[in-house]
């Protein structure tokens, strides 16, 4: 008792000494208590406490975390800069007349605006002379508000557009944020199949080198089911408050055609700012730090969602626990309604549906939720009907296939992804090019099936190496393939077909070496489509455009659209993934093949010279169509599951 009250005078000396809207903005959370907790569990980055009793900055730079590698992004504007010019940016932006767009929505971000006015996180409406007044400058940043509208159910999302501001200009992170995503649960999931593979005792390797053991409880030698609870932080970011001499950065307004512009102040951190995305998922990361090791909780966090995984006779226990966690610590999180879902053996995480039936078994199964592709098909749908006028839908669907896709479901939609992006925010895409990308995405969302994860995949992975070679007018390629779980070496060599070399030449140009390389690996990915299914592997090539190509799945290039397509497609029926890495000629033993010196290579590993890999003809006749041709891409899934 003496403890607590000693605590509680130290939190009321700590609150006395805040700004007034710090201590609206954080009330009812005892500051000294969660930092005490950290200290605790020696989480790495205290700047979080500092973050909660004296607000997020949103310009400047951010503080340097140990919890992320090192990613530099400066700033484009000083805070100076970015202070003169508010008042001309101001004029501009409000000077500007209503587009329809805005006039649709304006109905809705007033109402949006309006509660959060009511829910203490919005001040206003203000006039402008009003915000001088109270901001005691001019020289304040407007950002106008606009809505997202997600799902069937058109459910609203304010967001506040800071990168037009120039607000996000004036702000530059050093951190790369590594987050706890679908491909982080799964690679916890499939660590846990791993431990519950033994039946005689608890073995766990940890990245030391050590290895840790342990005997069962009896209860879980009776195999109970595994089960999992996403927790989701309510109105997360509001929950945090921005410093001082960012209120000014924190005005947001949008136009009305009847009573002009509706100016708000927030003390909160706004859902826009890149500073907030950086600050607050420090912070979220720091309740998760708590949870797992103050608690040992077996739980990832992607923003505002905790997912939790438990077996079954633990369930009840650790969602009283979290909950009084969270409450204790003033968090507000969905304790009811539609968010506030219980432990379940079908999850939904991260718009992903994760099977935990067979986890005992060694085997898990992973899909996009219910719902979702279905939903992507009916946005796709639209598309094609209204043209490439549809920029909303086209966001809309940009942002489904963002979640849809990655590490673990595959790259297929991420080609889409970067196409519906150049659709909506550069200007001039065609109406082919709109129906291209309509006709991809189609295609491929209809070939999605859940991934299978499973203790018998092979761990080991295979290693590609491609290159392919341009002179006089000749295309050669080659490629060296190990794989280690039968510990065979394979050399492959061949000459790209007149007929695609002759098409490329016409419709490319004399340069066509980028086009070679993903050729080379094609012919790979093809001939060996089931033996790379459920497999990982490294491809190494030694040309850094093809590269980029094959991690970003964008390419300006037609040519090269249809052949990463073609790739993406085959990783939508064929599951392979895999990691790309540069290897520059000098150390690339595909070269050899390349230059058609395979038996070199073969002498030098002891592998097997497999020749030639003649693709087939409805192959050929995709990757030399003017744009993405659906019945050829049918036939080729048809063809490659045979």
């Amino acid at each position: 008792m003496k403890l607590k009250l000693e605590m509680a005078e130290q939190e009321k000396q700590m609150r006395d000494g805040m700004e007034n809207h710090v201590k609206v903005v954080t009330k009812g959370k005892p500051l000294l208590l969660w930092k005490t907790l950290l200290e605790e569990t020696a989480f790495p980055d205290m700047n979080v406490c500092k973050y909660m009793e004296e607000g997020v900055h949103l310009t400047g730079h951010e503080d340097p975390s140990p919890l992320y590698m090192t990613k530099y992004a400066p700033a484009t504007l000083t805070v100076e800069q970015l202070d003169h010019q508010a008042i001309w940016k101001r004029r501009a932006m409000m000077g500007k007349a209503m587009t329809e767009e805005e006039a649709e929505q304006s109905a809705d971000l007033k109402r949006e605006s309006m509660d959060e006015v009511s829910a203490g996180f919005l001040e206003g409406p203000f006039t402008e002379a009003q915000l001088t007044q109270r901001l005691g400058s001019d020289q304040w940043s407007l950002t106008k508000r606009f809505c997202l509208y997600q799902g069937e159910e058109k459910k609203i999302r304010v967001i506040d557009n800071y990168r037009d501001s120039g607000v996000n200009s004036a702000y530059s992170s050093s951190s790369y944020l590594a987050l706890q995503d679908t491909d982080f649960i799964v690679g916890m999931l499939r660590f846990v199949m791993v431990v519950c593979a033994r039946r005689d005792k608890v073995v766990v390797h940890l990245s030391t080198g050590e290895i840790l053991t342990g005997e069962w409880n009896e209860a879980m030698l009776l195999k109970p089911s595994w089960l999992c609870r996403c927790v989701d932080l309510s109105k997360a970011y509001k929950q945090v408050p921005i410093h001082k001499e960012s209120l000014k950065h924190g005005v947001l307004g949008f136009k009305t055609s009847s009573e002009g512009w509706q100016l708000f102040t927030t003390s909160s951190l706004p859902f826009g700012a890149s500073s907030a995305v950086f600050s607050f998922n420090k912070i979220s990361r720091s309740l998760w730090h708590i949870l797992v090791h103050k608690f040992g909780f077996l739980m990832s966090v992607f923003y505002d969602d905790f997912p939790v995984f438990e077996v079954e006779p633990l369930a009840d226990l650790s969602t009283k626990t979290i909950d009084a966690f969270l409450n204790i610590l003033g968090w507000r999180h969905a304790m009811q309604g539609k968010k506030a879902v219980g432990f379940s053996a079908e999850p939904i995480a991260l718009g992903v549906q994760y099977h935990l039936q067979e986890l005992w078994s060694g085997q898990l199964t992973v899909s996009n939720k219910p719902g979702r592709v279905e939903r992507i098909l009916d946005l796709i749908e639209q598309l094609k009907t209204e043209g490439r006028r549809a920029t909303k839908a086209a966001a809309s669907l940009a942002g489904l296939m963002n979640f849809a896709g990655g590490f673990v479901l595959g790259h297929q939609f991420k080609l889409g992804t970067n196409a519906l992006n150049d659709w909506v925010y550069r200007r001039g895409v065609s109406e082919v090019e709109a129906q291209q990308v309509c006709n991809y995405l189609e295609t491929v969302a209809k070939s999605v099936t859940p991934r299978m994860i499973g203790l018998q995949d092979s761990d080991l992975p295979i290693i590609i190496y491609s290159d392919g070679a341009f002179e006089k007018g000749i295309g050669t390629w080659g490629a060296f393939v190990y794989d280690p779980l039968d510990n065979k070496c394979l050399v492959f060599s061949g000459t790209v077909p007149e007929v695609l070399l002759r098409y490329w030449s016409e419709t490319i140009g004399e340069q066509l070496i980028c086009e070679i390389e993903l050729f080379a690996y094609i012919c790979i990915r093809w001939h060996l489509r089931h033996s790379l299914h459920r497999r990982f592997g490294i491809i190494f090539i030694d040309n850094e455009s093809s590269r980029m190509t094959m991690i970003k799945r964008s390419s300006a290039s037609n040519a090269m659209f249809l052949l990463v397509s073609l790739i993406s497609l085959l990783d939508a029926i064929l599951p392979f993934s895999a990691w790309c890495e540069r290897v520059p000629s000098a150390s690339n033993p595909a070269d050899l093949p390349s230059r058609n010196d395979s038996e070199t290579l073969c002498r030098m590993f002891n592998a097997v010279n497999q020749g030639d890999i003649p693709l087939p003809a409805y192959i050929l006749n995709f990757l030399m169509r003017k744009h993405f041709d659906v019945d050829l891409a049918e036939l080729v899934k048809f063809e490659a599951v045979k």
